[in-house]
């Protein structure tokens, strides 16, 4: 009997110790501050973040194993052993407006070994690449100040051909240390047409990713790179850079407008609805649909623009208005038109808003 009791004790002493070690390794792996260089030539497993517009999310890859992080994925795993885990904030179409919002109101994970910031093709048909700029740093400076020790990477896409924009990306990643991928070089430099690595002269095809792939596998798998400083420490290169972009629904009035599973609503030419709000930035949260209409923008009663609402699927999307406009009150109106967007073939016309997007000093 007392032999039993004594085997008891010990079996459930060794059993107790094995988990206690596996419980520690488990924590020291949480507690890994090795780089994502060092992760991968260690074999070890890693976690990144992508931020982007549709090239972000692989579109134009005939099945998801062809696209960009995929086929990363897949070098890595096969030169390395290490298997990646992706966090994605991407949206088609959009800019790194969209992307700041999304990065700042989504739930993160506490660690990311490695960030991807992919933009630059869409913001150039809705702002100056100033603009564009001060949004692409405040994205920069969120994941520095989130993740300190993540490497930040950042992507020129193949299709931008607005040199100033690419200039920005490179500016703003060289002072803050991080490391950029000019997709244009290896496009350029591969022999084969756009036509041949494209599905649409924008987007890559699986072939097109592939040089995304090898480009990046190229740079993680060398040298190790200087990881990103600390954004709080640099002075910053544009003004208001740490604002936290947030959304207002209350609205000073509305005319023709309804209220319907949270959006205001309308059909109808000349209806409106008009908000106030306080900050120098601007966007709108609009249910973007098939029957997506057009509307005008008035800020502090001056004609801004107009916004297409047409999308070919159901999405809430938060769309750029302005920026720059001066720290105090200002209003904005936005009034239905007649018409339909080019692409909007059905017979109806909505326009659906949810809120306004404003910025808060952090």
């Amino acid at each position: 009997m007392e032999r039993k009791v004594i085997f008891t004790v010990l079996l459930f002493s060794g059993l107790y110790y094995m988990f206690y070690l596996a419980g520690s390794d488990t924590k020291a792996d949480d507690k890994d501050n090795s780089s994502i260089y060092e992760k991968i030539a260690a074999g070890k497993d890693y976690q990144y973040l992508v931020v982007g517009d549709s090239i972000g999310r692989g579109a134009g890859a005939e099945n998801q194993e062809l696209t960009w992080f995929s086929q990363l994925e897949e070098l890595i795993r096969n030169e390395f052993g290490g298997k990646g885990t992706r966090h994605a904030v991407v949206q088609s179409g959009a800019t790194a407006f969209e992307g700041i919002f999304k990065l700042q109101n989504t739930r993160m994970p506490d660690r990311i070994d490695a960030a991807f910031i992919v933009f630059g093709e869409n913001d150039r048909k809705y702002m100056d690449a100033g603009t564009f700029s001060a949004h692409y740093e405040k994205i920069v400076r969120h994941l520095i100040m989130h993740y300190p020790s993540a490497q930040i990477f950042t992507i020129t896409e193949n299709s931008l051909d607005q040199e100033e924009f690419a200039g920005e990306i490179s500016k703003i990643t060289e002072y803050y240390g991080a490391v950029n991928i000019d997709m244009r070089v290896p496009f350029r430099d591969s022999g084969l047409t756009v036509q041949q690595l494209t599905t649409d002269l924008v987007h890559p095809n699986g072939k097109g990713y592939r040089l995304y792939a090898e480009q990046l596998f190229k740079v993680m798998s060398s040298v190790q790179q200087k990881t990103g400083q600390q954004a709080e420490l640099i002075k910053p290169l544009n003004p208001l850079p740490d604002i936290q972009l947030t959304e207002q629904s209350n609205y000073k009035e509305k005319k023709g407008f309804t209220f319907y599973n949270g959006l205001h609503v309308s059909t109808k030419q000349g209806d409106f609805i008009e908000y106030e709000f306080t900050g120098p930035e601007l966007g709108v949260t609009v249910l973007r649909s098939e029957f997506g209409g057009l509307m005008d923008v008035y800020i502090d009663d001056a004609y801004h623009g107009s916004i297409s609402t047409w999308w070919p699927i159901d999405k809430q999307r938060n769309l750029y208005i302005a920026s720059g406009l001066g720290d105090r009150s200002h209003t904005v109106k936005f009034v239905v038109k007649d018409e339909r967007s080019e692409s909007n073939i059905t017979n109806r016309a909505d326009i659906a808003i949810s809120s306004i997007i404003i910025a808060e000093k952090q």
